[in-house]
């Protein structure tokens, strides 16, 4: 059976979305886009979660979905690797495009600027945690010699500060 799919409202987009985010500082190279897909095929968020799909973002900026888009959460996702910029066989800075984004939703009180500080020390702390729990996994494959088996559980202990 066919699932039944939201049918796109293009009535109130805005027509100007896509000048106003190539002509900021980072946005430069959205057009040179064709919809290839691989920035999405090689995104590592969007590997484990499907809300966040470069090529989609980019459609709904040539599409003039601006409103949708800045109040969304999923521009947050970005983890900024800038893989996807690496990838891009028309040299699009995907990672750029998003932080464009953010600073418009700031910029046009879709958020807060607390919040977007607030993202960013959320990213820092992530980065510190992921260097913790990699320290911590080769010191117990120095100490045992073997591969450690329970990740789930080393991570925890570097959220509780163990």
């Amino acid at each position: 059976m066919v699932e039944e799919q939201e049918c796109l409202d293009l009535r109130h987009s805005n027509v100007h979305f896509k000048d106003e985010v190539v002509q900021a500082a980072g946005g430069e190279t959205l057009t040179r886009c064709f919809g290839c897909g691989i920035c999405t095929g090689c995104c590592p968020v969007s590997e484990m979660d499907s809300r966040f799909r470069p090529s989609s973002i980019i459609q709904m900026i040539l599409l003039g979905q601006k409103d949708e888009l800045l109040k969304s959460p999923v521009i947050w996702y970005c983890w900024q690797c800038y893989s996807c910029s690496f990838h891009c066989p028309q040299g699009v800075k995907f990672a750029s495009v998003i932080r464009v984004l953010r600073y418009m939703a700031v910029d046009e009180g879709f958020v807060s600027a607390e919040l977007m500080e607030k993202a960013r020390d959320i990213e820092e702390e992530i980065r510190k945690i992921r260097t913790r729990v990699l320290d911590l996994f080769f010191e117990r494959y120095k100490k045992s010699g073997s591969v450690p088996g329970d990740v789930a559980q080393l991570c925890k202990k570097c959220f509780e500060g163990e």
